[in-house]
């Protein structure tokens, strides 16, 4: 057999393994053998809420404890019962053999694989058989080396938007909060507790095809860089949540708060604004920023002069390729730190 044959087999065996998962997860919830444990949460209710053009100018909120079914012990059980099946160390010979690895990482692998199969059916969010296949196809392409899908939510502060969303590119869009992104339910655990120390002014969505998780973080750096570039302000990303097809990528899920706020100024996005926004961010994205860009674009926000001194001499080599993008941009290109 050809490597094509070889991995098609592979890949029906894998499917057969996913229902099998599937199988013995949905009896157990059936004959109510496998139980949830509970955990205490706190629902925000959203009692009012206001956005204008400086933001959210009026918000309020209460909050209701309650008891949310987990399933991490049951997802256990459910693993432990799938090592025994035939298929199980069926799938685990072709995996080491084909992918040429060591028995201890092939069960791991096998391990997340049947993890979020079994997890994803205990929650409820595999309906129908053929909402299986996904699983087995994804944790395919991991094992070739083969891009995934990343999506993250960032919370951004200090970009107050107009319109109701603006398409930046076919991977990239900005939205204004509604009450929904409140009404949220939140862990009393303290470590799980993620909510940033504000609320977010404006959403920003990426979506990247990537062999990691480096890459969608790389595309938020970028344009929160970018988004401070185009007008002088304090555009700080405060949280950001991610999200990815990958199976055995963990790093592609969960959530990240910024502990450090940089300042109080910000900048709105007219509607007359949209399609210059759009051109800027399209030519920027031809632009090789340096590597230590991100970190240092921080400083356009400072109304300080030195500060923009400092970004206009710092930047001068790639300012000159958008030197007609924007105003603020032609000017930092030009300005010089007096001695």
């Amino acid at each position: 057999m050809n490597e094509d044959e070889i991995k098609g087999n592979l890949g029906e065996l894998l499917q057969k393994l996913v229902k099998d998962v599937h199988f013995i997860a949905s009896k157990g919830l059936e004959q109510k053998t496998l139980r949830p444990e509970f955990h205490r949460y706190i629902k925000w209710q959203v009692t009012e809420f206001e956005y204008g053009d400086s933001g959210i100018t009026r918000f309020g909120s209460k909050g209701e404890e309650f008891l949310k079914p987990l399933w991490y012990r049951a997802t256990s059980t459910v693993e432990e019962q799938a090592r025994g099946l035939s298929i199980y160390d069926d799938a685990l010979i072709n995996v080491s053999r084909i992918y040429k690895l060591e028995e201890l990482q092939a069960r791991r692998f096998i391990s997340s694989l049947i993890s979020g199969v079994t997890f994803d059916t205990l929650a409820g969010k595999i309906k129908d058989l053929p909402d299986l296949i996904p699983y087995s196809l994804s944790f395919l392409r991991d094992l070739d080396k083969k891009g995934q899908e990343y999506r993250a939510e960032v919370q951004l502060k200090g970009l107050v938007l107009q319109p109701a969303s603006i398409l930046l590119d076919g991977n990239t869009s900005l939205r204004k909060p509604t009450r929904d992104d409140f009404e949220i339910e939140e862990s009393l655990r303290p470590a799980y507790r993620t909510q940033p120390l504000e609320h977010p002014t404006a959403f920003l969505h990426v979506r990247v095809f990537s062999k990691g998780v480096s890459a969608v973080q790389h595309e938020i750096d970028r344009a929160v860089a970018t988004l401070r570039l185009f007008r002088v302000g304090a555009v700080q990303d405060i949280k950001y949540a991610m999200d990815t097809d990958s199976i055995l990528d963990a790093m592609g899920r969960g959530a990240l708060t910024r502990g450090r706020l940089l300042g109080p100024d910000k900048y709105l996005i007219r509607e007359e604004d949209v399609e210059v926004l759009r051109t800027f961010w399209l030519k920027m994205k031809k632009v090789a920023l340096p590597g230590s860009a991100y970190a240092g674009v921080q400083n356009i926000f400072c109304p300080n002069p030195e500060s923009l001194f400092w970004c206009g001499e710092y930047f001068q080599g790639f300012f000159a390729q958008v030197i007609s993008l924007s105003p603020a941009l032609y000017l930092l290109s030009l300005l010089k730190p007096h001695r």
